[in-house]
């Protein structure tokens, strides 16, 4: 059975390292597939998060923006802003994920990985995306 939370930490950890690289990141995902998950259902799954994040950042992240009350996306702390990117790409693009889930699983992954606000940040930006559906 695929573990999507695996998926979702190994994307944030992937998107995380292509934040810091700087603009060369070329081989960093399959790198980081490779030494955390090799080939797995997870790795699919993670690989698709990143290329979907990456394939529609400028939408994800004026949809971030727009929820985000007053902070711009180079502003928010890099752990938390990809565990957003990951979320807001999962409840426009992802079929079969319920908003819920999706939302509850971003909030848990802030927890271990974000700020200390950043579960109530990102479950306020979350929501009110949610809630207004474009």
């Amino acid at each position: 059975m695929i573990s999507r939370r695996k998926a979702r930490e190994t994307a944030l950890k992937i998107l995380y390292n292509m934040e810091m690289s700087d603009g060369g990141h070329e081989g960093i995902m399959e790198a980081q597939l490779d030494l955390l998950m090799s080939g797995s259902e997870e790795a699919s799954y993670a690989e698709q998060l990143v290329k979907g994040v990456e394939s529609h950042r400028r939408a994800i992240d004026g949809v971030i923006e727009r929820f985000s009350d007053n902070w711009t996306i180079d502003r928010m702390p890099i752990v938390d802003r990809c565990i957003l990117r990951i979320a807001v790409f999962e409840l426009k693009h992802s079929i079969g994920v319920p908003y819920r889930v999706v939302i509850d699983e971003a909030v848990e992954i802030a927890k271990l990985y974000g700020s200390e606000e950043a579960p109530a940040f990102v479950n306020a930006v979350l929501d009110r995306a949610h809630k207004d559906g474009n």
